[in-house]
């Protein structure tokens, strides 16, 4: 019997059966699973492929190309230069890139005269931050937009100087007026540039001096550390190839294991499963865990690609992170491992042993800062604070998690939060997209987590 003091941990079967049907019913290629609850790592699996066609086992520690995961770390990155009076929200972007100055919209153009100056507004480090700078995607744009015509690249697929790619950017009316609206958007590669100017160093170099060296993680970066252990991308097989075409998940956009003990080793099962400790799946768990849709197998992608993320096409350039060419995007630009990235939000909660950023500061940044009526990108309940999507209304998100979680992931096929309430932090990567990213998978995912947790004593 246990200690009185050393309450049961969480049982995760029906996780495990969530994970291992994604896996067969090969709507996820390869998965790395952490969940961590007060602080402790208590669920760690691989499952899946790495490379399905050379049948490489993922690993828990295999590197992903983390896309839009890169955010809240480069967030974190500039809330330290923000600590040291380096970086001031409300300070004009202009302070460090003279020259980054778009044009009004295009509706408030119409109403000047033809001859007159077009009027240029402010845009302050705040609203890059936020994603209220007047600044888009061009894989959100229509195909014939000023970002098109002016191949702005969104980070993923360029071989240009991040000067070049400002020049670009700049060139392009903003989609709306600066702290008037929300889109997602290349505010955070804006970011980059101001911080890198400021320091007068590299954006990978500052990431790693403020974040990922502090923490302790060491494969998580702007170059791969280990070429054999990146995983292949995959992307969803289009709908019209499916049995059911693919569905969003609940969890912020609209855009379209077991428990860990270390003395019983890693074991590798037949689906190529890695898992921290023994487990067992039993068939009883198949009903909790939502039946997802059946798709057929995703699709391995190829060195250029493209992607229908259902929010727009967006452009792949999968070869991009061997090449020495092109700028290291501070919103899609690194990659990393799942046990690095778990790092990161430990040293989220109060009292953690590591963090970089001030307990005052993460308060601020864990805070919604977007009027929701602007959010009709996001899922009702949804709003966005730094580096994030905050939880604002759990009752209309239709949801488990608390008022406060902090939830993202990236396109690449990745969702990660962190329910500072439950003290549970949950990070899901996959090499699959976008059903890892936004698909049914992520919702089971949040499902099982929470039916473990809330069903534990230590809860």
């Amino acid at each position: 019997m246990m200690p009185a003091d050393h309450p049961p941990a969480p049982t995760f079967d029906t996780l495990d059966t969530v994970i291992t049907q994604a896996v067969q019913e090969e709507r996820i290629v390869g998965t790395v699973v952490l969940v961590a609850h007060h602080g402790q790592i208590v669920y760690q699996r691989a499952a899946g492929w790495a490379d399905r066609e050379a049948k490489k086992p993922m690993q828990p520690d295999t590197i992903f190309r983390l896309s839009s995961v890169t955010k809240p770390m480069v967030t974190a990155a500039a809330m330290r230069l923000e600590e040291e009076g380096r970086l001031p929200l409300q300070a004009p972007v202009t302070r460090w890139l003279p020259d980054f100055r778009p044009r009004a919209p295009q509706a408030a153009q119409a109403t000047q005269t033809e001859t007159a100056e077009p009027r240029r507004p402010t845009i302050t480090i705040e609203q890059l931050i936020t994603h209220t700078s007047g600044l888009s995607y061009s894989f959100m744009e229509d195909r014939n937009s000023p970002y098109a015509r002016a191949k702005v690249s969104d980070g993923l697929n360029m071989d240009i100087s991040l000067a070049e790619n400002l020049k670009r950017l700049g060139s392009v009316p903003l989609v709306y007026e600066p702290g008037k609206g929300w889109r997602y958007s290349l505010s955070i590669d804006v970011l980059g540039g101001a911080m890198e100017a400021e320091t007068h160093q590299s954006l990978p170099d500052i990431v790693r001096e403020t974040v990922t060296g502090p923490l302790g993680m060491k494969d998580t970066g702007f170059a791969v550390t280990d070429p054999d252990r990146l995983a292949v991308p995959y992307k969803d097989a289009p709908a019209k190839d499916s049995a059911t075409a693919p569905t969003s998940g609940r969890n912020g956009t609209n855009a379209s294991g077991s428990n860990t003990h270390s003395s019983n080793g890693d074991k590798q099962t037949s689906d190529g499963s890695t898992h921290s400790s023994d487990s067992r799946h039993d068939d009883n768990h198949a009903e909790a865990a939502r039946a997802a849709p059946r798709i057929r197998a995703a699709i391995r992608m190829q060195a250029q690609d493209t992607l229908d993320t259902g929010s727009g096409i967006l452009n792949f350039d999968n070869d991009h992170v061997w090449k020495r060419q092109g700028y290291p995007s501070g919103g899609g630009g690194m990659v990393g491992t799942a046990p690095d990235f778990m790092k990161f939000l430990l040293s989220l909660r109060p009292g953690a042993q590591k963090r970089v950023l001030k307990p005052e500061t993460v308060a601020r940044m864990m805070q919604p800062h977007v009027n929701p009526a602007w959010l009709d990108f996001m899922k009702p309940g949804w709003s966005w604070g730094y580096g994030w999507a905050v939880l604002d209304d759990p009752a209309r998100a239709h949801t488990p998690m608390s008022r406060g979680t902090l939830q993202w992931g990236g396109v690449y096929g990745h969702h990660w939060f962190y329910d500072p309430v439950k003290d549970v932090a949950v990070v899901a990567f996959t090499n699959t997209s976008v059903e890892g990213m936004n698909g049914p998978f992520t919702t089971d995912v949040v499902d099982a987590v929470y039916a473990a947790v809330n069903g534990s004593p230590g809860k």
